[in-house]
């Protein structure tokens, strides 16, 4: 069995995290720290719930919130956070009540993306590592849904802009 700190210490973390992984080692240390959970097994269910109770600042996740979370195969959370920016963003144009609630929520998700980032990730990176033998799925980072997500911005934007100008 395989712990935190031997899992952050090895090239395990590498192969998750791909890029940047000096920053992250060094968070996900402080984190598991902060938890307790250094000499825990990563196949503890404990650990990871608290790992996720765990904040640390993430500056790249609060400013590209969904953009970052889908790039870290944050699936659930990047795809998440896409879903309702969208519905958001459209009932902005449509009843103009919710677009002063709607900076608001944005940066409420914004606020917990870059308070938590860090965190999820780890438990992510925790989680494929320990489920699977893959290289491949074990790799944190996927610039295929970063393009898919920032093309789909690109559409949302025109459909914004022709909204506009018949409006």
């Amino acid at each position: 069995m395989t712990t935190v700190s031997e899992f952050i210490d090895s090239d395990a973390l590498e192969a998750c995290v791909v890029s940047n992984c000096p920053y992250y080692r060094e968070k996900f240390r402080e984190i598991a720290t902060r938890a307790g959970v250094l000499h825990a097994e990563i196949e503890d269910t404990h650990t990871g719930k608290k790992i996720r109770r765990q904040r640390s600042w993430n500056w790249v996740a609060f400013l590209f919130a969904m953009h970052w979370a889908i790039y870290r195969r944050q699936k659930l959370l990047g795809w998440g956070l896409y879903f309702c920016y969208s519905i958001l963003w459209i009932m902005a144009f449509s009843f103009p009540v919710i677009d002063k609630a709607w900076s608001g929520i944005s940066i409420g998700m914004m606020v917990a993306c870059g308070w938590w980032g860090n965190s999820f990730l780890m438990t992510t990176c925790i989680n494929v590592y320990a489920q699977t033998t893959s290289q491949v799925d074990r790799a944190q980072k996927s610039p295929f849904s970063l393009a898919l997500v920032i093309a789909l911005d690109v559409v949302m934007m025109a459909l914004a802009y022709s909204l506009f100008l018949e409006g």
